[in-house]
């Protein structure tokens, strides 16, 4: 996706969402562009977007993003989740990744989610996946009676 497109997306977003237009954006065409070679596929895997909560930056992989859905998918799993937990205090951070761990077993819903994570994830804590579940669920389209 050229940078240009990304911007008009990118901006039709965060006129809808104002709580996440205080982030700073950053395009970079390829994965190498954006994180050197020690953050090549070969090392860390395929990424689109990943959300620095320390400068309240994205950055966005051009070449990862498909079209203007994906786009939107990967703003939602970015911006909702992994910025917007940083808005709960830590206690209610821990409290809601803790359930979404308690229900990895008993949730039917969340069953083939939470193995997809597992698969994709598997070098990474349960905490972290569990926020990836969360983030994977954020991806989903919105209703209009979830926008209101």
């Amino acid at each position: 996706m050229s940078q240009s497109v990304a911007a008009i997306i990118v901006n039709s977003f965060l006129k809808t969402f104002p709580g996440a237009d205080d982030v700073q954006i950053t395009f970079k065409r390829t994965q190498q562009e954006a994180f050197g070679p020690q953050g090549s596929i070969a090392k860390i895997g395929r990424v689109k977007a990943a959300y620095d909560p320390d400068e309240n930056r994205l950055i966005l992989i051009g070449s990862h993003i498909r079209d203007a859905r994906d786009l939107r998918e990967t703003l939602q799993h970015e911006l909702f989740v992994h910025k917007g937990l940083g808005l709960f205090e830590a206690k209610d951070q821990k409290e809601l990744v803790d359930r979404i761990i308690e229900a990895k077993e008993s949730d039917k819903r969340l069953k083939d989610i939470w193995s997809e994570i597992s698969k994709r994830y598997s070098d990474m804590s349960l905490r972290v996946q569990a926020e990836e579940v969360l983030a994977y669920i954020a991806e989903r389209r919105l209703s209009l009676m979830d926008r209101a």
